[in-house]
């Protein structure tokens, strides 16, 4: 028993050590491949076209059919078992069985095998395709939860700073340095930081949430925070868009459309096929036993036929031409998908270099102005400035610093957008 509770509780302590262990971009990934039921209904429905495709193999198989029939009869009537005219009541018995072996169906069955196989091909390009997007949404939420912490992070700092301001300006109001109307100043200022802080806590917290919804589920999740990226060295890429599922899909609902036309085409050709039989009745009126009529009424047969269809309302020609206007379409959406891919692409690099332009501008302005901040405090002590311009300096810097971190994560955020795009996904 007390080795049993050990056993317990490792295996506990495990799921503890598990469920604390930090995850990673790649990890969430995983976890929204795993979970995300749009990505499992995906995969479902190519199960469902395989499952199509095998049992319409079977098609080729010939059919057996059997029939038992018990008939009661009164009145006028022909006796099926001895063709002769009766007005007497009556039961009459009959079997039959009978095999149907299609032969050459014009295609038609072929053709709907090709077309469930293309409708797998089909369901598994969009399965990749959610997983594609799936994947990038992950990407931007993992990004902004930790652009978001890193910004709280920073408003704390300048929180203290401004609280450490607001004991200094008391201090000084007290040595008659200052006048009393500065404190209400600072001390808004020390509020507003609070009421940031608290909305950049509730952004971060709705981003956590947002992941778990995307991973689907309820389990508390340790984030890893991200690895430093050299944002500087950006990699030049080149571009294709057959790396995206969505292009495959395209061209595998083009191809669906080709199978639709040849098994349209299909209906205009003979069919031929082969049936036998084995066909036996008896009647209640012959006084005869009931094997024996069997016996003495057997027919068997052997029937061989072909179906030749002469007019049929030119539908074939009218579904056809719907098919080929349906691959007309995704041609002009594989056109479309590129141009917009291209669009978007180049919309990121223009984001990601207009950034990066703007962070390098904010990089220099911070020295100068961590230069004034220092100038301003030093004029402020020697009696030759106010304590306002000391302000004012400090709140520029505060705005520059804060303007370079969004830039920093902006730019990280594009440069993993930028990969993912340019990376065929498998």
């Amino acid at each position: 028993m007390k080795n049993s509770f050990i056993l317990i509780y490792i295996l506990l302590f495990i799921t503890q050590a598990k469920a604390q262990q930090a995850a990673s971009l790649d990890d969430l990934v995983l976890l929204a491949f795993k979970n995300n039921t749009s990505i499992n209904d995906a995969a479902i429905d190519s199960m469902k076209y395989e499952q199509a495709s095998k049992y319409n193999n079977y098609n080729y198989l010939p059919q057996l059919s059997a029939t038992m029939r018990n008939t009661y009869n009164w009145g006028l009537f022909i006796d099926p078992a001895t063709n002769v005219l009766s007005n007497f009541s009556s039961q009459v018995y009959s079997l039959n069985i009978q095999s149907d072996w299609l032969l050459f169906d014009g295609g038609k069955n072929y053709y709907t095998g090709q077309m469930y196989d293309v409708g797998k091909q089909v369901s598994h390009q969009q399965y990749r395709q959610n997983l594609f997007d799936l994947k990038n949404q992950v990407i931007i939420l993992y990004y902004k939860y930790w652009q978001t912490d890193a910004q709280v992070v920073q408003a704390m700092k300048v929180e203290e700073q401004w609280q450490s301001k607001q004991k200094e300006v008391k201090n000084m109001i007290l040595a008659g340095v200052l006048a009393a109307k500065e404190l209400p100043h600072i001390e808004s200022y020390v509020e507003l930081y609070k009421l940031n802080i608290a909305k950049m806590k509730n952004q971060q917290n709705l981003y956590y949430k947002q992941i778990q919804g995307i991973c689907y589920t309820t389990d508390s999740i340790n984030i890893k925070a991200p690895e430093k990226i050299d944002v500087s060295v950006v990699q030049e890429y080149d571009f294709s868009v057959s790396n995206f599922p969505l292009y495959h899909t395209y061209q595998s609902m083009a191809s669906l459309e080709t199978q639709r036309i040849n098994l349209y085409k299909s209906t205009r050709y003979p069919t031929a096929g082969i049936m036998a039989g084995w066909v036996t009745r008896s009647s209640s009126l012959v006084q005869i036993e009931l094997s024996t009529q069997f016996n003495t009424n057997l027919s068997k047969y052997v029937a061989f036929y072909v179906n030749i269809p002469l007019f049929n309302k030119m539908q074939p020609q009218s579904l056809i031409s719907q098919s080929q206007i349906e691959q007309k379409r995704y041609d002009y959406k594989i056109s479309q998908l590129d141009f917009e891919l291209r669009s978007k692409i180049n919309q990121l690099k223009e984001q990601l270099k207009l950034t990066q332009e703007a962070y390098i501008i904010i990089n220099k302005q911070l020295e100068y102005l961590r230069s004034e901040t220092n100038l301003a405090r030093k004029a402020f002590e020697l009696g030759n400035t106010t304590y306002f311009a000391v302000e004012s300096a400090e709140e520029r810097l505060e705005k520059a610093e804060a303007s370079l971190l969004q830039y920093q994560y902006d730019m990280i955020l594009y440069i993993k957008l930028l990969q993912s795009y340019h990376t065929k996904f498998e």
